[in-house]
């Protein structure tokens, strides 16, 4: 079953939420499609990969890009793919604008994998290793030490060189 999510919009900032946390079982990539009906080309990344819940029309998500941006480069480097999932269509990001540019959008996502995780506040991100273990998440607007705390995770549980 594929649902269209729905953004929860608060008066205030969203106060940051984090989860540093191993999943209970292996968590496959998000099976999704674009808003055009397209199957999403999700492949895990050979380190993991990491799924960024945005929309192009929150304000949070326009506040949260320049930190994204930077982590986003820096776990493309280190081999993870990253995913977008939008909270509906008209949240897309259009011509290729998404951080990183060409990184896959789904506005369909299979329901069992949504219900495994909140996704209610934009932006969202989940990181998952090679073995499909959720290793860090962060509900709302990143903090100048978030990458750096990311990237540390990702060592410690052996998913960086």
């Amino acid at each position: 079953m594929l649902i269209c999510l729905e953004t929860v919009h608060l008066d205030q900032a969203p106060a940051s939420i984090r989860c540093i946390a191993r999943a209970a079982s292996p968590i496959s990539p998000p099976i999704g499609f674009t808003s055009l009906a397209t199957k999403s080309p999700v492949v895990a990344g050979a380190k993991g990969w990491a799924v960024r819940y945005a929309s192009s029309n929150c304000p949070y998500t326009r506040q949260d890009d320049l930190i994204w941006s930077g982590l986003a480069e820096e776990l493309k480097k280190m081999g993870y793919q990253i995913i977008i999932v939008v909270p509906a269509p008209e949240n897309e990001y259009s011509n290729n604008s998404q951080i990183p540019q060409g990184a896959p959008q789904e506005s369909y996502v299979d329901m069992e994998w949504v219900k495994q995780f909140r996704l209610t506040v934009t932006p969202t991100l989940l990181v998952f290793d090679h073995a499909k273990g959720l290793i860090w998440s962060h509900e709302g607007v990143l903090d100048n030490g978030d990458p750096s705390a990311v990237i540390r995770k990702i060592k410690s549980v052996g998913g960086a060189q």
